[in-house]
């Protein structure tokens, strides 16, 4: 099986494609097909993830981790955030950030976050959407153990049974994914509480899923 990184290197900006982009694409694999009610769902995600971040973006420094092409900063940078940062293991996802977020206020980093979490060091808000998924738990406990003084939201892979959970972690093994782990609320919270944070939230709207401790709000 590749590594996460050169998985990613060859999938994320044609993954990003199939998900995002409104022009029609060239035709996709069997298996590809198979992931397509799973993407509808994604835009939604990020939708969510746009609307809880936002109020708490003006004057803020955001890094978004596992940042592909920069999709979600650029969604960001309306609501005047003094920095956007934009991390990736993939050099592809970097460059084509770089391509196509224009502006002083961007900077994007190819890095590994298990062993570096440097150029997460002075954000205010710290965002994972599709990304604690390839983390194991004592990658997870060193992650979030440098969050201690920051605000997150993580989209939460929860570990739950469902057909839809069935299919995804079909298609996930059909695609030669690495990685994509689920954990159950009593992991994640053991997780959080060996990390040394104290308080969190669980977003559950829709099939949408986040681990936070941004202000919470019902609405």
């Amino acid at each position: 099986m590749k590594s996460q990184k050169k998985y990613w290197e060859t999938k994320i900006i044609n993954w990003e494609k199939t998900i995002y982009s409104s022009k029609k694409l060239a035709p996709q694999s069997l298996v590809e097909k198979m992931a397509a009610p799973f993407r509808k769902i994604l835009k939604k995600r990020l939708a969510a993830a746009e609307k809880l971040v936002s109020r708490h973006a003006k004057g803020k420094i955001i890094a978004d981790l596992g940042c592909g092409s920069g999709i979600f900063l650029k969604k960001m940078a309306k609501y005047q955030p003094k920095k956007l940062i934009g991390v990736d293991i993939a050099l592809s996802a970097i460059e084509a950030a770089q391509s196509g977020c224009q502006g002083r206020r961007y900077h994007f980093v190819c890095t590994d976050l298990r062993r570096d979490t440097g150029p997460v060091k002075n954000a205010h808000i710290v965002v994972g959407i599709g990304f604690i998924d390839y983390f194991a738990k004592d990658e997870l406990v060193g992650l979030f153990g440098t969050l201690k003084n920051k605000q997150f939201l993580f989209s939460f892979p929860e570990k739950i049974f469902s057909l839809r959970e069935i299919l995804h972690r079909a298609y996930l093994i059909l695609a030669a994914c690495p990685g994509s782990n689920k954990y159950s609320r009593q992991e994640m919270d053991a997780i959080l509480k060996k990390a040394g944070l104290q308080k969190w939230w669980y977003y559950d709207q829709d099939n949408i899923r986040f681990v936070t401790n941004l202000p919470h709000r019902t609405n």
